[in-house]
C-alpha cells in the first residue's frame, strides 16, 4: 500500500501536531473504512441483482408455463363442444425411465447412453429397438413400426416410427429415438401401445356418413377450408376400437381445428376437441403464421440436454 503524498504533507506541516504513526493509523483507518463500506454496498447490489434475478426467473418460469392454457383457451361455445375422454397414463418414476403403471413399459427413457452400430439413423435406432423388443413389449421383427420422419441436428438425430395394426395407424402411438453424433442413443419416448387389436377390422360405418357425422354435432354448415378422413385405432384403457379421423376447419362457421374421433362400427362419437390456439376468445381471424415442425427443439436444431 502507497501512503499519498497529502499524507506526508500532513506530517511535514507545522500546523499538524500529531505524530507519523497517528497519520499513518488515521489513513489506515480512512482506507479500510472505505473499503469496507465499498464491499458493504458491492454485496447488497450482488443480492439486489441476485433477489431481483430470481424474481424475473419466476415470472417468467410461471408466464411459460401459463402461457400454453393462456393460448389454448378456446371460446366458451367451442369448449362446450369439446369431448375428451381421460387418455393421460398414469406411470411412475424407476432409474432412468418413466414407466406405464397399467403395461409395465418404459413411457419415457433419459440418459440411455447405449451405442449402436455406425449406420444410417433409422437403422441404428431399428437395432436399438430391436435388441430392446422385450423392455417395449414390441415384435421382434418391428413389423408393426413404420419409419415416417428422421431429423438431423446438431447433436445427433430424431428418428420417428407410427405403430400400424394391420394397414391402420395407431392413434398418436409413435416411438421416438434420439442418437448422438456418437451413435448412441442418448433418449427415447415410446408411445407404442402393447396388445392394440380393435374387435371389429373392418369399419360398418362410410367416410362420408363420419364426416356427416362430426358436421351435424358441430353445427357445421358453411364451406371448409380444410377437410381430411381417416381410419386410424384408438387404443386407450386397453381397450382398442376402430374410428374414423375426422379433422375439419370451417371456414364460415363454429370456427376451429376440429378434431373427431367416430366408431367406425356404431357411430358412436368417442373424442372431439379444438386444437386451434386462440389469443382471445372475443376476437376470431383469418390469417397464415408459422409453426414448429415436429417441435421447437428439433426445429431450432438445438440439442436435448435431460
Amino acid at each position: 500500500m502507497v501512503i499519498p503524498k497529502k499524507i506526508i504533507q500532513q506530517i511535514h506541516s507545522p500546523y499538524e501536531r500529531k505524530s507519523f504513526f497517528v497519520v499513518v493509523l488515521k489513513y489506515f483507518f480512512l482506507y479500510f473504512q472505505n473499503s469496507f463500506y465499498k464491499i458493504y454496498h458491492l454485496t447488497r447490489a450482488r443480492k439486489s441483482a441476485m433477489r431481483n434475478a430470481k424474481i424475473l426467473v419466476f415470472l417468467v418460469c410461471n408466464f411459460v408455463t401459463l402461457l400454453p392454457l393462456l393460448a389454448q383457451k378456446a371460446p366458451i361455445h367451442n369448449r362446450n363442444l369439446q369431448i375428451i375422454p381421460d387418455e393421460i397414463e398414469a406411470s411412475y418414476r424407476i432409474a432412468n425411465m418413466r414407466v406405464c403403471r397399467e403395461t409395465g413399459v418404459p413411457l419415457a427413457l433419459y440418459k440411455v447412453n447405449y451405442e449402436v452400430q455406425p449406420d444410417n439413423p433409422r437403422r441404428m435406432a431399428e437395432q436399438y429397438l430391436r435388441e430392446n423388443a422385450a423392455l417395449f413389449r414390441l415384435k421382434p421383427d418391428l413389423i408393426d413400426l413404420v419409419h415416417i420422419a428422421t431429423r438431423k441436428t446438431p447433436g445427433g438425430y430424431h428418428v420417428r416410427f407410427l405403430q400400424y395394426v394391420g394397414q391402420y395407424p395407431v392413434y398418436k402411438a409413435e416411438i421416438v429415438v434420439n442418437i448422438d453424433r456418437r451413435n448412441s442413443v442418448t433418449f427415447v419416448m415410446n408411445g407404442y401401445k402393447p396388445g392394440a387389436k380393435p374387435e371389429h377390422s373392418s369399419p360398418s360405418l362410410s367416410a362420408a356418413n363420419a364426416v356427416q357425422t362430426a358436421k351435424n354435432y358441430l353445427n357445421i354448415d358453411g364451406k371448409l377450408d380444410f377437410e381430411k378422413t381417416e381410419l386410424v385405432v384408438y387404443h386407450l384403457k386397453g381397450k382398442s376400437t376402430l374410428v374414423y379421423r375426422v379433422s375439419l376447419v370451417p371456414a364460415e362457421d363454429t370456427f376451429g381445428d376440429w378434431e373427431t374421433l367416430i366408431d367406425a362400427y356404431s357411430g358412436e362419437i368417442i373424442k372431439v376437441v379444438d386444437n386451434a390456439l386462440y389469443e382471445s376468445p372475443k376476437v376470431t381471424v383469418n390469417g397464415s403464421g408459422w409453426v414448429f415442425d415436429p417441435d421447437p427443439l428439433t426445429r431450432a436444431g438445438a440439442v436435448y440436454q435431460p
